[in-house]
């Protein structure tokens, strides 16, 4: 039988849809079991109230980062019922932890093109989600230069060695947003904007979005970071007795670890080098030992949170009068 475009892309559509979030599920259940294989931890000594406001900040973070989608397409006129939009988006999430770092993108696609979304600005807006997600993490991560300019020398040399390779790739991308952008993806409300702008810079920052946009979308995204950090300090909390005297430094390391696990192409969702990097970074107040538990019992309470998310939102949209 010949297969032609028309009887592929039916199939497309299905495979991104639950076979793949199950696929997905499967993934993170893996996942969860050979982490905690590889930690020994006392459930007596987990201090359960820290534990709870992790995973409430946690919950807090998933809404804010499907409130921030919500907000980007309404920047570019489309208005999505949050209930429908974090139901979509979350389940579009979960893909990223099947290897590969495209299926979230495409499901994401799907799922807000079944919408009504236009595939332009669905595409312009995954660009400056990325964008966002390395905005956000990265004037967060500015509170842990102390904690990273105090780190082992084990962590510094991995950093000075990462980092300008980093940077350079953010240019990189940020400068091909922009073009890419400003040759295929104008709309009439912003084509003005991007052609004649007296500041051709701000072209390749969120580009296809006026100043106001990008302000209220980057101060979006920084409020759903810091309580990525806030989640993860107190995960960290309930384990191991800080008494708060590091909690903003900390909290911003956190998130300076997920923005380099972003940064990694290689593996999905920045698994292992998170681990990687909240581990060095630990050692700094605690074993190299005891700071590899904390970095994957962090990893297993986030991935837990999110599974929990899940449920939420499925119910609430199944038992929710439309």
């Amino acid at each position: 039988m010949k297969l032609n475009k028309s009887t592929l892309f039916p199939w497309g559509k299905f495979l991104i849809g639950w076979p793949l979030s199950f696929i997905s599920i499967a993934f993170i259940v893996k996942l969860v079991i050979d982490k905690s294989s590889g930690i020994s931890l006392d459930l007596q000594n987990i201090n359960y109230l820290y534990l709870i406001i992790g995973i409430i900040f946690f919950f807090i973070y998933f809404f804010l980062r499907s409130f921030l989608w919500q907000q980007t397409l309404k920047e570019k006129g489309y208005k999505i019922n949050f209930r429908e939009n974090t139901y979509r988006f979350s389940f579009s999430e979960i893909k990223r932890y099947v290897p590969g770092n495209i299926w979230s993108f495409l499901s994401r696609a799907h799922q807000f093109s079944a919408l009504g979304v236009d595939k332009k600005t669905v595409g312009v807006s995954i660009l400056a989600d990325i964008q966002l997600v390395i905005i956000g993490c990265g004037i967060i991560s500015f509170l842990a230069i102390p904690w990273l300019l105090d780190s082992p020398i084990e962590l510094k040399i991995k950093l000075s060695s990462i980092l300008p390779v980093s940077i350079v790739v953010i240019a990189i991308f940020f400068i091909a947003t922009g073009l890419i952008y400003t040759r295929k993806y104008k709309d009439k409300n912003a084509e003005s904007l991007v052609l004649h702008s007296t500041r051709p810079l701000s072209n390749f920052l969120l580009p296809g979005f006026l100043p106001k946009s990008k302000i209220k979308l980057s101060v979006i995204s920084v409020i759903t970071y810091a309580t990525f950090g806030v989640g993860n300090y107190f995960a960290f909390l309930s384990i191991f007795n800080n008494n708060f005297q590091d909690f903003l430094t900390l909290s911003s390391f956190f998130v300076f670890s997920l923005l380099a696990g972003y940064l990694s192409f290689i593996t999905p969702m920045g698994l292992g080098v998170r681990e990687g990097v909240v581990t060095l970074g630990l050692t700094k107040i605690t074993s190299l030992t005891n700071a590899g538990v904390i970095a994957i019992y962090t990893r297993i309470v986030l991935i837990i949170s999110e599974l929990l998310f899940l449920v939420f939102v499925f119910l609430w949209k199944k038992f929710s009068k439309n």
